[in-house]
């Protein structure tokens, strides 16, 4: 009885040729993930480095149309438009929170200060009926407005210090 022999002979060439072509797949593959990655982050840096009035026009609307319904059709009534105030307050907030180019700090200190500014004035609108008159709504958000576009622009100012 003859002892095979242990090795063979067989030729694997082929199956080294595939492994080293998927090898160059994969990190061909990984490389443009890592480019797009990379281009991608840069121009969210770019778009997040800037605040604009256009991102604050949706809030801008709903806060011109509440102030309108409480000079033109509401008025003096206490009640509905504490009501009003509210509903608009939160759907600004809702706005605040779908929007991702409102600010450059970061998302939660935004909607915490965004937040506390909306209802501090729907408060002060809701128990003094006599503000109803101002437009308190339109105030508030182009406050947010312009301190966000104030604390943008000290951020691109190199060698201001930070307060």
């Amino acid at each position: 009885m003859a002892i095979p022999s242990l090795q063979s002979e067989k030729d694997y060439s082929r199956i080294e040729q595939a492994t080293q072509e998927r090898l160059a797949m994969r990190n061909t593959a990984i490389e443009e993930r890592v480019r797009q990655q990379q281009s991608s982050a840069s121009r969210e840096t770019k778009q997040t480095k800037q605040v604009r009035l256009w991102a604050y026009a949706g809030p801008l609307m709903v806060a011109g149309f509440k102030d309108f319904l409480d000079v033109a059709v509401i008025g003096m009534i206490p009640g509905l438009s504490a009501v009003l105030a509210f509903c608009c307050s939160f759907l600004i907030f809702l706005l605040f929170l779908i929007k991702d180019d409102l600010t450059v700090r970061p998302k939660s200190v935004f909607l915490f200060q965004a937040g506390g500014a909306l209802v501090f004035s729907t408060g002060v609108e809701g128990f003094l009926s006599l503000l109803n008159v101002l437009p308190v709504g339109l105030g508030v958000i182009m406050g947010i407005y312009f301190r966000e576009k104030r604390y943008a622009l000290s951020m691109m100012v190199p060698g201001k210090a930070k307060k």
